[in-house]
């Protein structure tokens, strides 16, 4: 708050890379506009727009993640220089469902909120026609950025439109894509200079750092700039204006558009709406077009202050040595002595924060234990350093504050508005802290020798985790190292280790590895009821349960806490021997908690595959550790679920077990041709193997509530599909329906193991999309696609429900429609049913479906289904759904069939 007493508003900024010289002038202005309505700043900044490995990118972006948004009044986006893969969209996604306050995006739409950018289109409209008016040229090439840049598209849009404008041809080969950067320039010129004979009069760059690395590249191949190749800029940045031959350029008007941001956001703040941008396009004219230097102005470059470099022993000079000084530190203490002692180096600031994770002040530092995300629940501000620097810097090694403060400063009175810069402190994808750079006034310190002073700390930093390590690691925890010393089973690392041979051998016989993850559901409320030790004996008691569940050569893992995982190798790959692991485990469990005052209540997730690396065995333990917790939320869910009744949970307890047990059987009921009687085609059915028994319908109605549609679909899949190829013989080519669940999508494991059985048996299998979801468009394509890539057909399920109608057949083009039992019951008695059916069975026929009537259960409903015009027959009256397949029909109902279609053809 400010010193009358009035809490002051605050705004955050996310950006990357602020020192880069555009960046900083749009930054610069937002701020002064925003300080002049007294309003506090804080800027969030990766180091760069986009990284050169995947950890880089989580360990920058990991910045965005510090943000507690309920303590800012607005956000103001620089959405094109957040350029790593997936963070705008996650930033922009989180803004959109948990923030209801203004939001801003610069120099990039968004899909949620207003936007503003500069036009790019009318400054290269302005240099291109410099170049055919000016100076006559004609055949003048394009290098824009990158293709899928909009940035990109807009400017070369501009000189394309420019050149036809004036009659010019632009030839294909001359329109070429760099990145905005240094290097792509010098590629595109080392292309160029390939062909001397070929070179273009002129090239107009969509930035001054490609027409610097451009004009050094033709530099170094001997052709000279500008009388063999004209060469113009956009941006006009310092370092074009400096060079040899000055880049012709427009300069791009940074600060003065940042002033309009920060305009706009106060608007917004108010509820007002947001205007355009115009920038001017004055020619910055230098030699590298042709001209002669006009705009360069000669002048002699003064220092602001007479400290040099070197007198000043900034972060440049020659003989720098915080990173010795920070890798000779042996503790924290030490390494941020060394820190605190080169401070000096990015002065002058207001303040200066550096923010670690918690466990920094811990004695030990494990493997491993830096976080990828996010930071520890409670930071220390370890170094904290006022504008002067004698008296006012401190270190502090045991204070924390709350992380969602992101800084104790940030909450103190002041009477001006401040600003605050948080940058990462990381190596690679492990999370340290932040730095927080307070600059009330010029951005100036803002610069690449203060994030490269940051790269330093980093370093020494990830030295001294590394060196904690180390000495961590004593000759009882080498020998040690492997087993878990609560419950005897191996640790991770042991694990892995003994994995080794067992993958070797997995190779060798070729047979599949078999992994369970076990976890303890309510560990924590076994702890907080009865006591820690009570917990810990649980886990024993679980440890030893699968040392004697599992079978020979099998190792077991406790992986942390109440978390555990077996690994075993089968010749199956059905995970019959998980299956049977598991119901031994669950025996052992509920013969343990019998004499006890609580219950362990074991959660498992299993996977079985082939492993030919330690790498894929890790991804099958993650694929089982992730269907465990899946698993646990489900049965947490059912078990604290207070909607549900103790039947209902009961119920849905039982349907989860059949689920993750895979405990399913399938009756085949026959569909009959209705002109021979011959059986054309089963329709599968599940059974559910539980005494008492539940039906179908309310198996799927729980899998609902229980968010595991997906597995019912899965295991019908899976489990007809295998049926289907072990009694081939007895289905003897005949069709097999397969029910399908409109709306679920497969995940691409699963599609790669039942697409090659759907297309193995494309012209035996039939998918029944049931009618009581309706599919969209965009799902419908989808599905249609597949199918037709599979080579499979299709039927409507359900006809005459839910969605059905005469435009949904259209758009589904099934195969077969059957026409649902509901409307075929009592159809020889109802002349508005009979009427229904047949105009259906017409329309289905002259659009090549055939019509299948199911749920015929009557000797007059058969009759009638056959005048109707019905191609398929299926119901109690012609075949009971059986687990045995049949090979025929009752003789007398075949009988029947003959009897009524000749009395039809009469």
């Amino acid at each position: 708050m400010s010193d009358n007493g009035i809490v002051r508003k605050r705004i955050a900024i996310l950006c990357a890379q602020p020192e880069e010289y555009y960046q900083k002038g749009v930054l610069e202005g937002i701020k002064d506009k925003l300080f002049e309505a007294d309003l506090d700043v804080c800027i969030f900044a990766m180091y760069q727009k986009f990284q050169e490995t995947k950890a880089r990118e989580i360990g920058e972006s990991n910045i965005f993640n510090l943000i507690n948004i309920n303590e800012f009044d607005g956000m103001i986006l620089l959405a094109d220089t957040i350029q790593t893969p997936g963070v705008l969209r996650r930033i922009e996604d989180r803004l959109y469902s948990e923030y209801s306050k203004p939001v801003l995006f610069v120099d990039k739409d968004s899909d949620y909120y207003p936007s503003i950018s500069l036009d790019h289109y009318d400054p290269i409209v302005r240099l291109t026609e410099h170049l055919i008016v000016d100076h006559g040229y004609k055949d003048i090439a394009f290098i824009t950025g990158k293709q899928w840049h909009p940035y990109s598209r807009e400017r070369l849009h501009a000189f394309t439109d420019t050149m036809e404008k004036h009659g010019l041809n632009v030839r294909p080969e001359r329109i070429y894509y760099g990145d905005f950067w240094y290097a792509s320039g010098e590629t595109i010129g080392d292309e160029l200079a390939l062909f001397p004979d070929d070179l273009p009069e002129a090239i107009a760059c969509a930035n001054d750092y490609m027409a610097i690395g451009l004009c050094s590249s033709l530099t170094k191949h001997g052709i000279r700039v500008p009388e063999d190749v004209a060469v113009v800029g956009y941006d006009s940045v310092v370092e074009g204006q400096d060079s040899p031959q000055p880049i012709t350029s427009i300069p791009l008007p940074a600060r003065e558009y940042g002033e309009f941001c920060g305009e706009s956001m106060l608007s917004l703040l108010k509820g007002g709406r947001i205007g355009r941008f115009k920038n001017s396009c004055e020619l910055f004219k230098g030699s590298s077009c042709g001209c002669h230097n006009e705009s360069v102005v000669p002048k002699v470059r003064l220092r602001p202050t007479w400290d040099t470099d070197v007198s000043a022993r900034s972060f440049m000079m020659e003989r720098n040595r915080i990173l010795a000084d920070m890798l000779s530190g042996a503790d924290l203490e030490s390494v941020m002595d060394s820190v605190q002692s080169y401070t000096f180096q990015i002065r002058p600031f207001d303040s200066f924060d550096l923010c670690l994770n918690s466990y920094w002040a811990e004695d030990t530092f494990k493997v491993g234990e830096a976080l990828k995300t996010g930071y520890s629940d409670r930071m220390i501000d370890v170094l904290s350093c006022g504008r002067e620097g004698e008296g006012e810097d401190r270190l502090d090694f045991m204070e924390t504050f709350d992380t969602l403060e992101m800084l104790p400063k940030l909450h103190e009175p002041s009477d001006e508005p401040r600003c605050f810069i948080f940058t990462p402190v990381h190596f690679d994808d492990s999370s340290f802290g932040y730095a927080v750079l307070g600059l009330n006034g010029s951005l100036a310190r803002l610069d690449h020798s203060y994030c490269m002073w940051l790269v330093s700390v980093m370093y020494g930093l990830e030295s001294l985790r590394r060196l904690k390590v180390l000495l961590g690691t004593n000759k009882k925890i080498e020998a040690s190292r492997y087993i878990d010393s609560l419950t005897g089973l191996y640790n991770y690392d042991g694990f892995l280790k003994h994995a080794d041979p067992m993958i070797e051998r997995s190779m060798q016989l070729h047979c599949y590895v078999s992994v369970m993850a076990l976890d303890i559901s309510g560990l924590n409320v076994i702890n907080s009821a009865y006591g820690r030790k009570s917990g810990d004996k649980a886990i024993i008691k679980l440890a030893h349960i699968l040392r004697d569940s599992v079978g020979e050569g099998a190792i077991c893992a406790r992986l942390g806490n109440d978390e555990f995982v077996i690994a075993q190798l089968t010749d199956e790959s059905n995970g019959k021997i998980l299956h049977d692991i598991r119901m031994r485990i669950s025996e052992e469990v509920a013969k343990y908690n019998l004499p006890h005052d609580y219950d362990i209540v074991v959660v498992s997730g299993e996977k079985v595959g082939r492993c030919g690396s330690i790498n894929e065995l890790e991804s099958l333990i993650n694929l089982a550790v992730s269907i465990k917790n899946n698993n646990k939320v489900r049965e947490q869910k059912v078990r604290l679920d207070s909607s549900l009744t103790p039947e209902q949970k009961k119920i849905a307890e039982t349907v989860k077990n059949l689920l993750d047990e895979n405990r399913f059987n399938y009756h085949y009921q026959p569909i009959v041709s209705a002109k021979t009687g011959e059986i054309f085609a089963f329709e599968a059915l599940m059974r559910p193997d539980i005494d008492p028994y539940i039906g179908p319908a309310v198996v799927i109605e729980y899998a609902e509530h229980l968010g595991r549609i997906y597995d019912v679909e899965r295991s019908t899949f899976y489990n007809v599909l295998r049926e289907y190829e072990n009694k081939k013989n007895l289905f003897n080519e005949r069709k097999l329906f397969i029910n399908c669940i409109t709306g679920v999508t497969w995940t691409d494991e699963d599609t790669d193991i039942v697409a090659p059985k759907l297309k193995q048996y494309s012209d035996r299998i039939v998918l029944e999309l049931t009618e009581q979801r309706e599919a969209d468009d965009e799902m419908l394509d989808k599905m249609k696609t597949q199918i037709r890539k599979l080579g499979i057909q299709s039927a409507i399920d359900d006809y005459g429900t839910g969605y059905s109608n005469v435009v949904n057949l259209l758009r589904y083009m099934p195969d077969y429609v059957k026409i649902d039992r509901m409307l075929l019951m009592g159809i020889n008695d109802n002349p508005q049913k009979q009427h229904f059916v047949k105009e259906v069975a017409q329309f289905a026929h002259d659009n090549n479906f055939l019509v299948l009537a199911e749920g015929v259960e009557t000797s007059d409903e058969l009759k009638t289904c056959i005048e109707l015009g019905a191609d398929l027959l299926q119901g109690y009256y012609l075949g009971r759904p059986k687990a045995e397949i049949i090979s025929e029909i009752d003789p007398e109902v075949r009988e029947e069939i003959f009897r009524y279609n000749a009395y039809k053809n009469r």
